[in-house]
């Protein structure tokens, strides 16, 4: 039966090196102090976020490792998707699990496990066709949706930084590892890296390329167009870091007026 976590009952057991309450899995404890990087990709709101903090101050903390989750904000549309193509009577294989999953209520607020993500992300792609392009589309709808709706506040026309800036804080409220760096040092060009996720998968990376370069989009005025978007680092593809270079060109803010 499909697993969802309760972290601060997942905490509290990894600590003592037993399975918790709300999980079926083991905790892993680990060699060496990984502490502050586990830390550092904490979300905020995590009820043992304090008291994680406070315990490794005492000493009651060496090092913990923590499963790799995805909020269920994450699997509604996967799951909404699914459902839409089996009643226009598409086939979707799943697992006897996510079969489960899908036919179940989601909790939003819920975390899952993030293989749980990666298969019902996979079966989308193939609905809408399978390939790169299809992840890469699938990337641009949900940044149109999302930001102009729950992030709204985020897309900020005309300006590049203020618009990926904020996605350093979004990116924990959705997974529980994994940290994105965007680095808007000039006005029209920015590289948007996102560090501890060496394995991401292809679907996902290009998921990820194409919100971003949907956020671009929204965040362009009048007067500036999308001059490149490449994809320099491929996780996928043996390299260390998802790396994405964006650069916008401007354009003339009014036609030449003829002289008197």
């Amino acid at each position: 039966m499909t697993s969802v976590f309760r972290l601060d009952d997942h905490f509290r057991a990894a600590t003592r090196n037993r399975p918790c309450n709300s999980c079926i899995h083991r905790p892993r404890v680990v060699d060496g102090n990984t502490f502050s990087s586990l830390r550092s990709n904490v979300p905020r709101g995590f009820p043992w976020a304090g008291r994680w903090a406070a315990d490794r101050q005492h000493g009651a903390v060496r090092s913990v490792t923590v499963e790799r989750l995805a909020k269920g904000t994450n699997l509604v549309s996967l799951v909404k998707a699914i459902r839409s193509g089996r009643r226009a009577g598409a086939v979707v294989p799943l697992s006897e699990d996510d079969d489960r999953l899908v036919s179940e209520r989601m909790i939003l607020t819920a975390w899952y496990p993030f293989p749980i993500y990666e298969r019902l992300l996979l079966a989308v792609q193939g609905l809408r066709g399978g390939g790169d392009a299809a992840a890469r589309e699938m990337g641009l709808a949900s940044a149109a949706e999302m930001l102009s709706g729950v992030h709204k506040m985020f897309a900020r026309t005309g300006s590049l930084k203020r618009t990926l800036k904020p996605l350093e804080s979004v990116w924990p409220r959705y997974f529980n590892f994994g940290r994105i760096e965007a680095d808007c040092k000039a006005e029209h060009d920015a590289i948007v890296r996102i560090h501890g996720y060496p394995h991401m998968g292809r679907c996902h990376g290009h998921l990820v390329a194409g919100w971003v370069e949907g956020a671009v989009r929204l965040s362009l005025d009048k007067h500036q167009r999308i001059g490149s978007i490449a994809l320099t680092g491929r996780p996928w593809k043996g390299d260390d870091t998802f790396e994405m270079q964006i650069h916008l060109d401007a354009t003339l803010a009014e036609p030449a007026r003829p002289p008197q």
